[in-house]
């Protein structure tokens, strides 16, 4: 059988490390685990992936074609941006894991990638309508593509299908803690999707700037459990110089941080979720708890003070990434894409002049155990099957084998575009991104947006004016009553 062909899954990168996929949904660290990559030139795969494979019943399905339809081009990739290897790193991992997954079951890879994930999701939708067994996987935007497919019934339930080990770090337990209703869910994440791995919100900061300011030891305070709102508002806040003295403060100016309130960044790095789960396993908005409200109230004199914050929401969010890189910010709140691949018209952080690194969201003070990492959930790293799935045997089996292989090829070719280049000049960085994809969480509220609570959270970042409280409390019945029907909805679905 194919299964048994020697075909290796390419080695990228000799990278020691044990990072779980997903946080868990208390916000703590879920158990890491270590895959050593494979040796091109040694014709075995290694102990770890023939351990795993062989408790799974793997099988021949004669040729059949496994089409992925994704989101996916040079700036969000999921699929092969080439038919054959081109010397590009993660390209050529995905062809090679891709081969190995066909070796062993049997199948052939049918890519269908999309640039414009509108695209994606009203193909999906249109077929999961007529009955259509048009696509086998779908890999897209979780709040701008999955979070509708779910409602409109076009999803099938992953917690259905019976060879995924969903315990594994290879599939986010987050989303599994945090979304599922009586045990069901529609969606998931991990390194099945590579662009998973450019998803995280993180802080960078400018080496030239802090060393221009005195600030060094960063990573050290990170290892140290010390980087805190507090420390950095003691590096930011009141700094801004104006450059060009005109007697304002713009992107011309140089700022102590940048970034874009519209984001909650910072509110989920404090171990905060708009939405939680109470004890019965129902959900709850958290939106309204005091410790909660005064996180909120920190963050928006923060957000609001002219001195520290530059704040560039929305599509103004590249003037903040630009500042930084040119050098007129000293940190910038930003997501790992920005590092890989740039956005848009704007170049990756690695064609930077200046060095920079690479920090975790601050903890809220020392007494929060753990650093926690926000995924950005536009970004197309969602991962979910079609409702109409035919055969959720071998859907389920060529999931779990894909995914347990990208959990080391993958993420060490991300790790590679990472570190790579300028970044690799600072010391620490891969100890950095460790802490970063150990514990990522995908807010429910920032993907679903009940009632307009979470946009009048990040409104009240923007302006912050008049009393949160209040603004979110009138939100409030309609919230509940959206999320209410989202949960009714699911429950009709099981």
């Amino acid at each position: 059988m194919r299964r048994q062909n020697a075909f290796l899954l390419a080695a990228i990168m000799a990278l020691s490390f044990a990072v779980s996929s997903c946080g868990d949904a208390a916000g703590g660290n879920t158990a890491a685990t270590d895959y050593a990559s494979s040796d091109v030139t040694s014709g075995d795969t290694t102990s770890a992936e023939t351990d795993y494979l062989d408790t799974l019943e793997l099988r021949d399905f004669d040729g059949y074609e496994y089409r992925i339809i994704a989101q996916s081009y040079d700036q969000r990739p999921n699929l092969p941006l080439a038919d054959e290897e081109t010397g590009e790193i993660l390209n050529d991992t995905i062809i090679a894991r891709n081969r190995r997954v066909e070796e062993l079951l049997d199948i052939k890879i049918v890519n269908m990638p999309f640039e414009n994930r509108d695209e994606v999701k009203s193909k999906v939708r249109t077929a999961a309508m007529s009955d259509e067994d048009a696509y086998d996987l779908v890999i897209t935007s979780i709040n701008f593509g999955i979070n509708t497919l779910i409602t409109d019934g076009c999803l099938y339930d992953i917690s259905a299908l019976p060879n995924l080990d969903l315990s594994q770090p290879w599939w986010c337990q987050s989303i599994r803690s945090d979304y599922e209703v009586d045990g069901h869910f529609y969606f998931t994440s991990g390194p099945i999707s590579p662009f998973y791995f450019y998803t995280p919100g993180f802080v960078a900061y400018n080496k030239t700037l802090t060393d221009a300011n005195g600030i060094e030891g960063l990573e050290q305070t990170v290892k140290d459990g010390k980087w805190t709102f507090d420390y950095l508002k003691e590096l930011t806040v009141g700094k801004a110089v104006d450059l060009n003295g005109d007697g304002k403060l713009d992107e011309n100016d140089r700022y102590p941080i940048s970034g874009a309130s519209g984001d909650p960044y910072f509110l989920i790095g404090f171990d905060e979720k708009m939405i939680g789960r109470t004890a019965d396993d129902g959900f709850r908005f958290n939106m309204t708890d005091e410790d909660f409200v005064n996180k909120v109230e920190a963050l928006a004199n923060y957000y609001s003070d002219k001195s520290t914050f530059a704040n560039y929401s929305g599509a103004q969010n590249k003037i903040s990434m630009k500042m930084f890189q040119e050098d007129h910010a000293m940190f910038n709140v930003t997501t790992m894409n920005n590092v890989i691949t740039g956005y848009e018209d704007l170049p990756s952080f690695r064609e930077m002049k200046s060095d920079y690194g690479l920090l975790p969201l601050p903890k809220y003070d020392e007494n929060q155990k753990n650093y926690v990492t926000i995924s950005q959930p536009a970004g197309p790293a969602g991962v979910a099957v079609p409702s109409t799935c035919r055969d959720a045997e071998r859907n389920s089996l060529i999931m779990e084998v894909m995914a347990y292989l990208s959990n080391d090829s993958i993420r060490s070719a991300a790790y590679d575009k990472i570190v790579k280049g300028k970044g690799a000049r600072v010391e620490g960085t891969e100890e950095m991104l460790n802490i970063i994809y150990e514990n990522i969480v995908y807010d429910m509220n920032y993907v679903f947006d009940f009632g307009g609570s979470k946009t009048a959270m990040t409104d009240f970042f923007s302006k912050n004016s008049g009393d949160y409280v209040s603004k979110i409390t009138a939100k409030m019945e309609k919230a509940e009553a959206a999320l209410d029907k989202y949960v009714s909805m699911l429950k009709e679905f099981n």
